[in-house]
């Protein structure tokens, strides 16, 4: 079976997409709303947890980097309005809707940046070129600068692609932390800054976990079910997913797994799921393109209810009767997918 990539094109419904650009809206408005309750009680903020960034992490043509081109332009279409206006409640939201429709957007492609130094680079080259380095309070004073000089002081800040900063994703995050707190603490009107961070290949305890000190709000592009038209078949396939996660095999884009009567590489999969990927630190030798699958989103719609920040530990520790059929078929299909992953070859669909 050849090698398949999957296609760079929105598959989402008009609802499913509405739904996106809402939950990006009410993630930012989230943060607004308490930012201005703490200025009106004149309250600092020692605990950010509660306050969220939004963060989209799927791979291959998900749909990340259009939902940040298109966002303020969406949030101004009619029909995303209505739809959104629908969603909120009290005045308070709806006031900070308009005044989101008023941002100026500013889309950051940090492709290749590797430290805080190279995507102050690419904010402004001529500006911190010559610096030998920069950090999050650098970025911050930068971008909050940027909002309060936009006509209605209000910025929606993208920053794509950060697969490439690895660890230093954190200090991003820092950097978002920070203007945060400059909004609170400026004197006079108060600048209005919206976030979104998209990538592939991120470390997941650089996004978050239970020692982050603030919150991230995943933006789940779930292309699933066009893949899948046929739910019987979902929870098998999850199951080799999950498995490939907690044996931290070393996987390749063309191995291929089953999808009901059919056959998908896991680089197709890979495109319509919210999953985390990383690199070896080592290279392996004959698996130049190997890495690992992290943790992936759709296990709470099959294993969990509540969200658990690393699979790998949480789900070994998970009673639930939805996993029987895991435990009984654990030896027989860890054979399987390490063959599969191994000789990059297929996972036999009739595999139970």
């Amino acid at each position: 079976m050849a090698k398949e990539r999957p296609e760079k094109r929105q598959r989402l419904t008009p609802n499913d997409w509405k739904s996106k650009l809402f939950n990006l809206f009410h993630v930012n408005a989230a943060v607004i709303l308490k930012l201005l309750d703490c200025r009106r009680d004149k309250e600092d903020i020692d605990d950010w947890r509660p306050c969220s960034v939004a963060v989209a992490a799927q791979m291959f043509g998900s749909g990340k980097t259009t939902l940040g081109r298109n966002f303020i332009n969406q949030l101004n279409n009619e029909n995303t309005k209505g739809f959104i206006q629908k969603k909120l409640t009290g005045d308070g939201w709806r006031d900070k809707l308009t005044l989101a429709q008023r941002a100026e957007s500013k889309h950051n492609n940090l492709n290749g940046c590797k430290t805080l130094h190279d995507v102050a680079k690419e904010l402004d080259y001529d500006q911190f070129r010559a610096l030998s380095s920069t950090g999050a309070r650098d970025i911050a004073q930068y971008i909050f600068g940027l909002a309060d000089a936009t006509v209605a002081k209000a910025l929606f800040v993208h920053f794509d692609k950060i697969g490439n900063l690895q660890g230093n994703v954190r200090d991003l995050r820092k950097a978002v932390r920070q203007v945060w707190n400059r909004m609170l603490q400026h004197q006079g009107d108060m600048p209005r800054i919206y976030f979104y961070l998209s990538g592939k290949s991120v470390p997941l305890n650089s996004i978050g976990g239970s020692g982050s000190p603030m919150g991230t709000k995943w933006i789940i592009l779930d292309l699933l079910k066009d893949l899948m038209p046929d739910e019987a078949a979902w929870p098998q396939t999850w199951l080799y997913l999950i498995l490939l996660a907690q044996l931290c095999l070393p996987c390749q884009r063309e191995t291929l797994l089953p999808v009901g009567s059919d056959e998908h590489s896991l680089d197709r999969l890979l495109g319509r799921l919210n999953v985390y990927i990383s690199k070896p630190e080592q290279p392996i030798n004959g698996m130049s393109d190997a890495f690992y699958i992290c943790h992936m989103k759709m296990i709470d719609r099959f294993v969990r209810g509540r969200y658990a920040s690393d699979c790998r530990v949480q789900l070994m520790r998970v009673q639930e009767p939805k996993l029987r059929t895991f435990w009984s078929t654990w030896s027989h299909n860890v054979l399987l997918c390490k063959l599969a992953c191994t000789h990059k070859g297929a996972i036999p669909g009739g595999a139970t």
